[in-house]
């Protein structure tokens, strides 16, 4: 703009000079305004949800974990990619199995199962430590008892990150002489859900 005379001093812009209600939402940076900022009651909002399933049924004769499979050789993998690194992912999953023993007497009918989640290819660790399933006849005699079981993991986890967040399941026999199946039939589904909520 052209002035007669001498320019005006500049003023600077402050938030009193701008009408209420003209600044849009494409107009705010993503990063500009932290939780922190948000009213009371506004942080916690669920801003993406991802659901994995397998009907996939295998079995564990050892004692060492092995993973829950979505088909052959191919392990069942949940997977999301939170918005900001602020925020968290809440997993609610719910794993099926049978616990039966062979050729003993032993009463362990009792099997292990345990999440874990990986960053962006990083290598898995544990989330949840492990949860046991089925049951123990003390004083044995319970050879040829299949117990059925289903396993509840839930948890709340704070990755740190952007990254792809992977989340798969574990389980194995605890006695010398068991068998655990994770459970998968067309009535049965082993089931992983992945909310990422605002931090």
């Amino acid at each position: 703009m052209a002035y007669i005379g001498k320019t005006p001093t500049a003023v600077p812009l402050t938030s009193g000079d701008i009408t209420n209600g003209i600044i849009t939402t494409a107009k705010i940076a993503d990063d500009a305004i932290s939780a922190a900022k948000l009213a009371s009651g506004v942080g916690g909002k669920v801003l993406q949800v991802v659901t994995g399933t397998t009907t996939y049924g295998k079995t564990n004769s050892s004692t060492s974990f092995t993973d829950v499979e979505s088909s052959s050789g191919v392990t069942w993998v949940t997977s999301i990619t939170p918005s900001s690194s602020s925020n968290k992912i809440f997993i609610i999953s719910n794993i099926g199995s049978n616990i039966y023993e062979s050729g003993s007497s032993e009463g362990d009918q009792r099997g292990s199962v345990q999440m874990l989640g990986d960053i962006n290819g990083g290598g898995y660790s544990t989330l949840s430590g492990t949860h046991k399933a089925g049951g123990y006849s003390y004083g044995g005699g319970s050879y040829g008892v299949s117990i059925g079981d289903g396993t509840p993991l839930n948890l709340l986890w704070s990755p740190n990150t952007t990254s792809q967040c992977n989340v798969k399941f574990q389980f194995k026999p605890l006695g010398n002489n068991g068998y655990m199946d994770v459970v998968g039939t067309g009535s049965q589904v082993n089931t992983c859900t992945l909310l990422e909520v605002s931090g």
